[in-house]
């Protein structure tokens, strides 16, 4: 603008003054906010009024207590269960310790020496060892059925059950004798009797001598008396006499068991249940079980050699007779329970026959009686061993 006014040479009208504006009224002074007193000047904080100290504070009421255990009603208890007495119980033994100083000088107890659990674990052994060993021989050191004379000789015996048996033959028996009365006998208790005739061997083992006319070993002792029979059993009842079983001995037999074992239950002439088949000639059925006057040769032989019976007895027919108990005599006229025969008589009873000896003369119910001192031409004459009641 001011160029156009400068060419046209005019001098451009002074303006008017620019009214100024009105100045704004001064604002009245901002009133200076009262300042916060300072601590020293400002009004002191009014406090809280202080909670009360345990001196001043009123007293909390206390909640009413629960009555004591004082106080309260005593519980009923159950009556207690009585007790055994009671016993002072001992305190423990004291522990072995081997090793004193160990155990004195501090450290512990030690294992136990190995050494010494083996020796103890083998004496252990040992021990046992010896006592059932003992035990088997109480045990067994009394065996009748095979008997250990001295000088190691064996005896064999077999056990007899007791029972019933009618004693005696039949009236029709082929070679039946008129002292063989037929009547019922029972044998309450158990016995036991030789498997064979006593043999030399078993004799000389007791005796110390052999009487006998036909010698061997295994042969039956013969020429024997009744009265040295009785001496056999006699020093037998002195070596076993205390192992023999309690109310028992050795002896001869009485006739009745003698009889009950030859027949083990059978009823004919013959313990093989045969009858005799000839009286006096050679008897077929007696060759089976004895040794008698057809087939012997007029000597003895062998124990063992023939059939056994049913009981596993040996030749209870022929051999040789063997010597009972019993005194000779009539046979009762009843039944009897354990009977030992008459109380006395001249005679004692032998049984079975022999080597030199008829047929009739071996059968089961055959019987003989003869002097128990009898010595000459006694080589017929031997017995069998028993293990009997008393009576």
């Amino acid at each position: 603008m001011n160029n156009d006014f400068q060419q046209q040479g005019t001098q451009p009208p002074q303006a008017a003054p620019i009214p100024q504006a009105t100045p704004m009224p001064q604002a009245a002074p901002i009133p200076q906010a009262t300042p916060m007193p300072t601590a020293q000047q400002a009004a002191p904080i009014p406090q809280a009024t202080p909670m009360p100290t345990a001196q001043q504070a009123a007293p909390i009421p206390q909640a009413t207590p629960m009555p004591t255990a004082p106080q309260a009603a005593p519980i009923p208890q159950a009556t207690p269960m009585p007790t055994a007495p009671q016993t002072a119980v001992p305190p423990p033994p004291a522990q072995f310790n081997p090793n004193f100083q160990n155990q004195f000088g501090g450290g512990g107890p030690k294992p136990f020496p190995k050494g010494l659990l083996k020796i103890i674990g083998i004496f252990a052994v040992a021990l046992v060892l010896i006592t059932v060993i003992i035990i088997a021989i109480y045990s067994v050191r009394f065996r009748p059925e095979e008997l250990t004379l001295p000088q190691g000789v064996k005896l064999e015996m077999v056990k007899i059950t007791a029972g019933s048996f009618t004693m005696g033959s039949p009236a029709g028996e082929l070679g039946r004798e008129n002292d063989e009365a037929q009547h019922q006998v029972t044998l309450t208790k158990d016995y036991w009797l030789g498997k064979y005739e006593v043999t030399q061997a078993q004799w000389k083992a007791v005796m110390g001598s052999n009487p006998s006319t036909f010698i061997g070993d295994n042969l039956p002792v013969e020429c024997v008396i009744w009265h040295d029979a009785k001496e056999f059993c006699k020093k037998l009842n002195e070596i076993y006499a205390d192992k023999l079983p309690a109310g028992y001995q050795f002896d001869l037999p009485t006739e009745a068991q003698w009889e009950y074992a030859c027949r083990a239950g059978t009823t004919t002439d013959l313990n093989n249940g045969k009858n005799l088949t000839s009286v006096r000639g050679e008897c077929y059925n007696l060759n089976e079980v004895a040794w008698y006057t057809k087939n012997s040769g007029d000597a003895t032989h062998e124990v063992g050699q023939k059939r056994a019976n049913a009981w596993g007895l040996y030749d209870m027919h022929g051999n040789v007779l063997e010597w009972c108990r019993d005194w000779y005599g009539a046979y009762p006229g009843r039944s009897v329970t354990d009977p030992v025969g008459p109380s006395s008589g001249s005679e004692r009873v032998l049984r079975g026959g022999g080597r030199d000896f008829y047929a009739f003369c071996c059968r089961s119910a055959d019987r003989h009686g003869v002097d128990p001192a009898f010595r000459f031409g006694s080589d017929g004459l031997g017995f069998r061993l028993a293990l009997v009641p008393i009576q």
